[in-house]
């Protein structure tokens, strides 16, 4: 071949070649950023919705419904899912593989700010984001210390959270178990109502006596001067001091009529770290930077802030850190990778028993390897599972090239041909064969690459990286390798060591077994090809027998324990229940050393639901696994009464998005939430039958005790109360709704009114609260509403703009190919023909990644 015969006389043209390769790869390698998986684009856009004290099923008509509609016209759209919830909607868009996310999110943003006046008045700014795996979160700070929350709180957002903001890669900093300082406005009824006031008049004195306003600008001579009206409050005492109009000659202070606490918001998350309370905060990396490096940064900030932090009384610990698994991750490839390198070249000596021809073929596995991480950084890959994957793959398929030539090299030496004439028609000779067996590595790999859907986003960058490598190996065979044997390779004089002469002998013996079975083969066609025609249909069966799943199970050293208290249990409540079910885990669980728990928190903030993360022991210091410290935990919290756990290991993948972690989740839809909700139950009661299947649950929750208030519109009417009134006045009351703004220096807090807490819990009674007519009388609130005690559910939620409840479980000790069959077969008997079902998660993942499996296979046969 021609760029052999170049090679071979021209050794610095073939030497160069491959050496700015291997130096462009080495240079690349301390670039490459480090991470567990690809940085893998999803066009999945969340909207989030606040709207403080509405109900899911507000939520859904008031906030859901029009958000869906203007959606859902959009071209591309794979899934429209939402879910409600107590003062939250969130509504998960998931497009075609093909849009694009950003072009995506910004079309959405467009089509929510053209209809945000038909969304309530009252609710938080839309929140718009694209589910990004490269943003995840990659570790949890935990602070603690003998402080009040509030100081505690400001010292973690003011000190910590802006100094880690600032590390290089760090995308966001969520707080969570923080109260943030807040002024009350505690309002006295009986007070307002015997001087002739309403909340309203209140809620409008202090918004409007609390104003700074720019006046424009004035010119004096050759100077000009801004003017600004100064009418801000700046203390608690200026707050009560305000003057309420409209009160006739009587002078009423906010003071008369209420009392004004300088206190902490009201509490709605939750965190501890190993029994004592602790404010987290969860650091979110940018996409495509280097997981560990950003981690390992964030760690250095931490410890030098750690001196400073204790002279306050501040602990800060480190409870969750994915770079520590990632790390290990990918230094146990890296030394696979070695160790492989290492058994090839050994292998190959023990074959070819010269030193001089293993040292000229085991060349292509580092020129090639140091080569490809240039590919790698170039392309803008990171050091991952599946590039990493890719080349350990790669190392055996490497070194096939530079053997066959090698070999048939040494075998036109052996006949007594020069080195640069053996070199030369060895490497014509057996080229074709090469380029064959290139290609047809390529010819399986490429496709990888490029496939469809979620599987071929993850193995584009291990399809490319094991196709450059294998093309880099060709070009080292047909360059370096036969260049090198021409100069290096000497006439082989036969075994000289024991250990070339024994592994001689066997494979001496093993060449007359062989040629003795290929006689008889040849010799008897036709009982060849029935074997071999058996053999084929016996591995078909056979492999339809092996268990498959998508993602093997993992020893990371942590698992997280989900637990739920019902509906309607309060944030104290839940606490005490996270602290018992903690200190139970670090006090009998097999392994664990610690624990880090968080409630509520997130855009759901759901109060009644929390996370213990718990951290293990080293593997090489137990005799267990981490699956089988779950199992136990699993057993252990089975039996609880009114509290729901399930044991999962900790996602490996984040990013937001609305994707959960079980493998099996069967989605059923239809217009009657009361007949979803039972279809669930009896097809979580048929596989509860079935071994393997755990934590079962469902998405829906009922009996949320809810207070209904009636209006009777008739009465209103009649007594020209306006409904807009009662609903203010009511919401006013209890939501605790922002109304103005504290200035302090540069800070600024939010001043709310509402009811005393002790009122609040004996609302219903509606004593002394009154609403005013449009005749400007008092009339009682009593008169024109009726207070009932109710129950409705706590969650809500849609796909394709149906209602739908999803049954989820986790798998223990059944693979994912085995489990799908009885979910599909058992939602066939139960399910209704009007209800419509699908599956979602790592089931419709599994089927699309098992047929790209057979597509690979039919593509290395041909």
């Amino acid at each position: 071949m021609k760029i052999a015969d170049i090679s071979i006389r021209r050794p610095v043209f073939a030497t160069m070649i491959i050496a700015a390769l291997v130096v462009v790869g080495a240079f690349s390698y301390p670039r490459i950023g480090v991470d567990l998986f690809p940085n893998v684009e999803f066009p999945v856009v969340t909207v989030t919705v606040v709207y403080p004290g509405a109900d899911p099923g507000s939520m859904e008509s008031e906030v859901a419904d029009p958000i869906e509609e203007t959606v859902n016209t959009m071209a591309g759209i794979k899934t429209l899912r939402s879910v409600n919830l107590e003062g939250v909607t969130q509504v998960f868009v998931e497009f075609e593989l093909d849009v694009s996310a950003d072009r995506a999110a910004q079309d959405i943003r467009d089509r929510i700010s053209a209809i945000r006046r038909d969304l309530p008045t009252g609710i938080d700014p839309p929140i718009i984001q694209k589910f990004d795996i490269g943003s995840s979160p990659i570790m949890s700070i935990a602070l603690s210390g003998n402080l009040p929350i509030r100081e505690l709180t400001r010292i973690a957002d003011d000190v910590v959270k802006q100094r880690v903001q600032r590390v290089t890669g760090v995308g966001s900093v969520e707080l969570l178990g923080g109260r943030e300082r807040e002024i009350h406005v505690l309002i006295n009824p009986a007070k307002i109502a015997g001087i002739n006031l309403t909340v309203e008049d209140v809620a409008n004195a202090l918004r409007a006596q609390n104003l700074e306003l720019p006046a424009g600008h004035i010119e004096i001579g050759k100077r000009e001067l801004t003017v600004k009206t100064k009418g801000e409050v700046t203390s608690t005492k200026d707050i009560a001091n305000i003057l309420i109009p409209g009160t006739g000659t009587t002078r009423v202070k906010i003071a008369d009529v209420a009392e004004v606490v300088d206190t902490a918001e009201e509490a709605r998350s939750y965190s501890a770290m190993n029994g004592k309370s602790a404010v987290a905060l969860v650091v979110r990396k940018q996409s495509g930077s280097n997981t560990v490096e950003v981690a390992n940064e964030v760690a250095h900030q931490l410890e030098e802030l750690s001196s400073r932090l204790k002279k306050k009384g501040v602990t800060v610990a480190i409870p969750s850190d994915t770079s520590t698994f990632v790390e290990r991750s990918i230094n146990d490839v890296q030394f696979d990778l070695l160790f492989g390198a290492l058994l090839a070249v050994v292998i190959i000596l023990v074959f070819l028993h010269d030193f001089r021809a293993t040292l000229i073929s085991a060349l292509a596995i580092p020129a090639s390897v140091i080569a490809t991480f240039g590919f790698i950084q170039v392309m803008g890959f990171t050091l991952n599972n599946m590039t990493m994957l890719a080349l350990s793959l790669s190392i055996g398929i490497l070194i096939d090239d530079a053997i066959v030539v090698i070999e048939n090299i040494h075998r036109h030496r052996s006949m007594g041909k020069s080195p640069v004439q053996a070199a030369g028609e060895g490497t014509g000779e057996i080229g074709l064969a090469v380029l064959a067996t290139t290609a047809s590595i390529l010819a399986v790999f490429l496709p990888v690459a490029f496939m469809k859907g979620i599987i071929g986003r993850f193995f584009f960058q291990f399809g490319l990286t094991v196709s450059f490598a294998v093309a880099v190996s060709a070009l080292v065979s047909f360059t370096l390798t036969p260049m090198l044997a021409s100069r290096l390779l000497k006439h082989a004089a036969g075994p000289r060591f024991f250990v070339f002469r024994f592994s001689e002998w066997v494979l001496g013996h093993i060449e007359a077994i062989y040629r003795v079975l290929l006689r008889r083969a040849l010799r008897h066609r036709l009982i060849t090809l029935i074997i071999a025609f058996l053999s084929l249909v016996a591995a078909v069966v056979l492999v339809t027998k092996v268990k498959t799943e998508f993602i093997p199970p993992e020893d990371r050293e942590e698992f997280q324990v989900n637990f739920e208290l019902p509906s309607g249990s309060s944030l104290s409540l839940t606490k005490e229940v996270a602290t018992i079910l903690a200190k139970d885990l670090r006090n009998n669980a097999p392994g664990v050393e610690s624990t880090f728990i968080t409630v509520g928190g997130g855009a759901q903030a759901q109060v009644n639901r929390g996370t213990i993360h718990a951290i293990m022991s080293d593997t090489k210091s137990r005799s267990f696994s981490q699956l089988q410290a779950m199992a136990w935990v699993r057993a252990r919290f089975a039996d609880l009464d009114n509290v729901l756990t399930t044991v999962v290991p900790v996602d490996a993948i984040g990013g937001g998005g609305g994707f959960r972690s079980q493998p099996i989740q069967l989605n059923i839809r239809g217009p009657n939430l009361d007949e979803l909700n039972a279809v669930a139950d009896k097809i979580i009661a048929e596989l509860d039958k079935v071994p393997g299947f755990v934590d079962l649950d469902k998405t829906y929750r009922g009996g949320k005790p809810e207070l209904a208030i009636h209006i009777n519109r008739d009465r209103a009417a009649a007594l020209g109360v306006p409904v807009s009134s009662i609903a203010t006045t009511i919401r006013a009351l209890i939501a605790g709704d922002k109304v103005t703004e504290l200035k302090d220096g540069l800070d600024i807090y939010d001043v709310t009114m509402q009811l005393p807490e002790a009122q609040r819990a004996t609302f219903a009674n509606l004593g002394n609260l009154k609403v005013r007519a449009i005749t400007g009388q008092l009339i009682d609130l009593a008169n024109v509403v009726t207070v009932k005690h109710d129950k409705g559910p706590s969650q809500i939620e849609r796909q394709a703009r149906q209602r739908q409840v999803t049954v989820l479980a986790n798998l223990d000790g059944i693979a994912l190919g085995e489990a799908l069959p009885h979910v599909e077969k058992i939602a066939a008997e139960v399910v209704p023909d009007d209800m419509v079902t699908d599956q979602a998660g790592m089931g419709e993942v599994f089927a699309e990644s098992f047929g790209y499996m057979l597509l690979a296979l039919a593509l290395a046969v041909i």
